[in-house]
């Protein structure tokens, strides 16, 4: 079955990680997809992807933190297949675990501004396509840091807690457009972006190793638990859902 046919996705840090995973995921489920990352040849390498087995894409490079750059990827997706109706707001940054005294203003503010700046600039650029679809859902990629507090993370769980509000609010203010947004929380995943939490730590192997022993179910998130998880809310299977965060935690918020 497929989940998402003749349905229009947009997805953020479409070219790695979640996002690549979705991008293909989305277009196997019959989406046409926007694949939109700030890497303009790991973008266009996933929509190649997408396009070579017979799905259709575009790829779009594109810079979340930047008004104009978000205004023009729903544009582009919009000329070029005709509406949207799913946005992932995905693209996100890491934070390297230090203890807040030794962060500077400016990584701060970086992290701020791509992880919950851009989400809002994201949903904000793509609120009238998606209220015009009259099925809309936007899903944000959030973290388990959003709502559990661990040392090192004070920037990173400002802005995932942050997103995390930004959805409940979406939720209300576009109900009566039958547009919903939810939000996933995943834990430490087994995607590029892992190893940059533990710079200057040691050992990233180890330290990666260590997270695995940390989570209950014993294995680290993969690009599929949560693009299965998207998907779930991408299409009416989930149509009565809006403002939820589902934990893809492998139990982590339960001990």
């Amino acid at each position: 079955m497929k989940l998402l046919e003749n349905k229009v996705a947009l997805i953020t840090g479409g070219g790695s990680g979640f996002g690549k995973a979705g991008s293909i995921a989305f277009a196997d489920h019959g989406a046409a997809v926007c694949v939109a990352d700030i890497n303009a040849d790991n973008a266009a390498a996933v929509a190649e992807e997408i396009t070579a087995a017979g799905g259709r894409a575009i790829a779009v490079a594109a810079d979340v933190a930047d008004e104009r750059s978000c205004a023009d990827m729903v544009a582009r997706t919009v000329d070029a297949f005709g509406g949207l109706d799913v946005v992932w707001a995905n693209a996100g940054v890491a934070q390297p675990k230090r203890a807040i005294e030794d962060m500077p203003l400016a990584e701060f503010q970086r992290i701020m501004t791509i992880n919950t700046q851009g989400v809002w600039l994201t949903l904000r650029a793509a609120a009238r396509a998606l209220k015009a679809s009259g099925s809309g859902s936007a899903i944000v990629t959030s973290s388990v840091s959003g709502v559990k507090g661990r040392p090192g993370l004070s920037a990173y769980h400002a802005s995932k807690g942050a997103v995390i509000m930004i959805t409940r609010g979406l939720a209300a203010e576009w109900a009566p457009f039958n547009a919903r947004v939810n939000c996933i929380c995943p834990v430490a995943a087994d995607t590029p972006m892992l190893p940059t939490f533990f710079e200057s730590l040691g050992d990233p192997k180890e330290l990666v190793e260590k997270s695995r022993s940390n989570i209950p179910l014993g294995r680290l998130a993969t690009p599929k638990d949560i693009v299965d998880c998207a998907l779930y809310l991408a299409s009416e299977m989930s149509a009565m859902m809006t403002g939820s965060t589902l934990h893809i935690d492998g139990g982590v918020l339960a001990t």
